[in-house]
């Protein structure tokens, strides 16, 4: 079986135009996505764990092949940027172009559509992703303001 994930990656730079957050939304056919992810093989020129040490799954399903491939490229898609990818790299690091800087509304929307069609076995459109998000967000600032206890 393959997996679909979305995952937080995190690093220490001082580097102002490296990004030191992102995430990533990625396929794996290994045991586990997060083998994946610290993947450090000789086929591996500039592996992930190497740029980005603090990994975090924050979402992941099993399906078939197929559907995975739909899955990734469905979240890639309706996050709604022409390409993906949205920092210079200096190294080609190992899936660059499935991560992204992070932002929390993009991460609830694609963490929504991979919760929604491992629940119901459907993708989820943009308008309800967006919705999800929106909701997530004002929870997150109700709470921060001491609004709200949870």
């Amino acid at each position: 079986m393959t997996k679909v994930y979305l995952a937080s990656l995190s690093r220490e730079t001082e580097n102002t135009k490296l990004p030191s957050h992102v995430f990533k939304v990625g396929i794996s056919n290994l045991q586990s996505s997060l083998d994946r992810l610290y993947y450090t093989g000789w086929d591996e020129p500039h592996p992930i764990s190497y740029f980005f040490p603090k990994i975090k799954l924050l979402a992941e399903i099993e399906t078939d092949q197929i559907s995975a491939e739909m899955l990734e490229a469905h979240v890639l898609k309706m996050i709604g940027a022409p390409r993906f990818h949205n920092w210079y790299e200096p190294k080609q690091i190992s899936g660059i172009t499935e991560m992204r800087r992070w932002n929390s509304r993009e991460v609830d929307m694609a963490y929504a559509i991979i919760w929604f069609y491992k629940k119901y076995g459907k993708l989820l459109d943009r308008e309800l992703a967006a919705s999800y998000a929106d909701y997530k967000m004002h929870r997150r600032e109700t709470y921060e303001s001491g609004q709200v206890r949870d």
